[in-house]
Formats: C-alpha cells, structure tokens, sequence
C-alpha cells in the first residue's frame, strides 16, 4: 500500500468505495485531465487524513481538490469538443465556481424524478 491509499479509510464509506472507479476512469483519459484527476483524488485523500488534526489545512486540501476535478471535467469538455467548451477557462475562479451548483441543481432534479 502506498502512502496515497493508506489514507482511504478514513473516506467516508460512501467516497471511500467510489474512488477506485473514479481512480480508473481518471488513469484511462490523458494529458492535462488525467494529471488533474490524479491530484484531485491526492488532495481528497490528505484532506481526510488531516480532518482531525488539522482541519484549516483539511479543508484547504478539500477546496484544491474540488478545484482540481473541475480542472479534470473542464480539460474532458475540450479535449471532447462539446459546443462552447474551448471558452472554458481552467484559471477562471468564476467559472470552477459554477460547477458545483451546477452538479448540485442537476443531482436534485435527478432525484425528484427518480422518486
């Protein structure tokens, strides 16, 4: 085991059980969107390791992680070509920002529907 799985369990069991398919799709793409999942996944990991000692620098790790997946989905848009996505800036705080409401507006109506 290295020093990077060593932490997964102290996932939730939920995360915990998901990064290993997260972890496979990631090292199947390429180029800048694998490196970015790949430090995602990292910063996830030491984000929950240090949860309990130190939680300022916990949820720096969790906010870089979250930074870094849109990286990663941004760099999968482009490399896809979908419509308007070379518009896409990854450095652009503002546009990171919007995913995740995004994600959160999409998983409610999903859920809506599935009851």
């Amino acid at each position: 085991m290295t020093e990077e799985t060593d932490v997964a369990p102290h996932l939730s069991e939920r995360w915990g059980s998901a990064l290993p398919h997260i972890e496979r799709f990631i090292e199947a793409s390429s180029g800048g969107g694998r490196h970015a999942g790949r430090s995602a996944i990292r910063h996830i990991r030491r984000a929950w390791a240090l949860k309990d000692i130190d939680k300022e620098m916990a949820a720096f790790r969790g906010i870089t992680a979250e930074e870094e997946s849109v990286r990663a989905i941004f760099h999968a848009l482009q490399k896809r070509r979908y419509p308007g996505a070379s518009c896409l800036k990854w450095r652009d705080h503002r546009q990171k920002a919007a995913v995740d409401p995004f994600f959160r507006a999409v998983s409610q109506v999903l859920e809506e529907l599935a009851n």
